[in-house]
């Protein structure tokens, strides 16, 4: 969760609905939060140069 704080580190969540029935429970929720990081995925980090 290091990298997730690092890259977003104003994220806001929101509740929406929370419905309960039995032993099960689902929750629809919304996200929101600015990218301010620079992360590289492994897919698209740059190759290294070979010999």
């Amino acid at each position: 969760m290091g990298w997730f704080r690092s890259v977003f580190p104003d994220d806001e969540w929101q509740l929406d609905d929370v419905i309960e029935q039995g032993h099960k429970l689902v929750v629809r929720y919304t996200g929101y939060m600015t990218y301010k990081g620079v992360h590289q995925h492994p897919i698209n980090r740059p190759k290294s140069k070979r010999n």
